[in-house]
C-alpha cells in the first residue's frame, strides 16, 4: 500500500487548510493525543452517572482546539484517540518508533 498523496507546505490561509484536506486521497479521521494536563485530560464521571463516550470523554485545550478546527473550519468529523502507551515517541533500537510517531508511520487505528 503506497502512502496518501498529500499537499506538503505551510498554508497560509484557512480556505488553503479545506484544499489540503479534500485533497488527501485519505480523508484524517483520527487525531492522536498523550495525555497531558492542561491540553488533554480524562474528563470526570458526570454526577447523574451517565457514561460519556467519543470525543465528550476527554477535555482541555487540545480539545477545544481540535472541535474549532474539525467541527467549525473545517466541517470535518473526527475522533480524538489516546496514544497506547501515552508517549509521544521515541525511536527504538530496532529503528522503529514507539508512542504517538510510531503509531501514525504504523498507522494505527
Amino acid at each position: 500500500m503506497s502512502p496518501p498523496t498529500c499537499y506538503v507546505g505551510r498554508p497560509n490561509k484557512m480556505t488553503d487548510m479545506k484544499t489540503v484536506f479534500s485533497e488527501c486521497s485519505v480523508q484524517m479521521q483520527c487525531a492522536l493525543y498523550v495525555q497531558a494536563s492542561p491540553y488533554l485530560d480524562k474528563r470526570k464521571p458526570p454526577d447523574d452517572g451517565s457514561i460519556l463516550e467519543g470525543n465528550e470523554r476527554y477535555e482541555g485545550y487540545c480539545v477545544d482546539l481540535a472541535k474549532k478546527l474539525f467541527n467549525e473550519m473545517l466541517k470535518m468529523d473526527y475522533e480524538l484517540r489516546l496514544v497506547g502507551d501515552n508517549n509521544y515517541g521515541a525511536k527504538l533500537p530496532n529503528g522503529t518508533w514507539d508512542g504517538m510517531v510510531g503509531e501514525l508511520t504504523r498507522r494505527v487505528r
